[in-house]
C-alpha cells in the first residue's frame, strides 16, 4: 500500500499539468451521451462508459434539486470530493451544471483504476450524505 502512495501523487501531478483546472461552471451538452433514464424519475443515478483511451465517462444526475440549494455549490462539494480519490483524476471534457428544470448534471472522465466505489463516495459526501438520494451502483451506458 506504501509504494503505491508516491505513483498515485505522481499521476495526480501529471495528469493536473497536462489538464489543467476542471470547468465547473458549465456543462458541454454537446459531448453528453444520451441517458438510459426516465426523466421523470426524480431518482439520482449514474452512467459509465469505458472509452477506447483506457478512461471511463461517467455522468451522474441529480433530477429535481430542491431551490433551496444553489447547484453551483454541490458542484463544487462534488469536485472536491472527487479529489480525494488520487486514481480518479479528472481528464477533458468534463463539466457541473444545471440542465433542464433543476437538474445537475455532472460529467467527466478518468482513468480506468478510478471505480465506481469511489465515485459514490464522491457523490454520497458532495451532497451532504446523500441528502438527494443514494446511488447504489452505475449503470453502463448501452452498446
Amino acid at each position: 500500500m506504501h509504494l503505491l502512495a508516491p505513483a498515485a501523487t505522481l499521476l495526480v501531478f501529471i495528469t493536473s499539468v497536462l489538464t489543467g483546472p476542471i470547468d465547473t461552471a458549465t456543462v458541454d451538452t454537446a459531448t453528453v451521451p444520451t441517458t438510459i433514464q426516465n426523466l421523470a424519475d426524480p431518482t439520482p443515478y449514474c452512467t459509465r462508459d469505458r472509452k477506447p483511451s483506457l478512461r471511463f465517462y461517467y455522468k451522474l444526475n441529480i433530477p429535481h434539486v430542491p431551490e433551496s440549494h444553489e447547484i453551483s455549490k454541490i458542484c463544487g462539494n462534488l469536485w472536491h470530493e472527487l479529489r480525494r480519490w488520487p486514481l480518479c483524476t479528472v481528464t477533458p471534457k468534463n463539466g457541473c451544471g444545471a440542465v433542464g428544470n433543476r437538474t445537475l448534471e455532472w460529467h467527466f472522465h478518468t482513468p480506468l483504476l478510478c471505480n465506481p466505489g469511489m465515485v459514490r463516495s464522491a457523490y454520497w459526501e458532495g451532497t451532504y450524505k446523500g441528502s438527494f438520494g443514494d446511488i447504489t451502483h452505475c449503470q453502463k451506458f448501452p452498446g
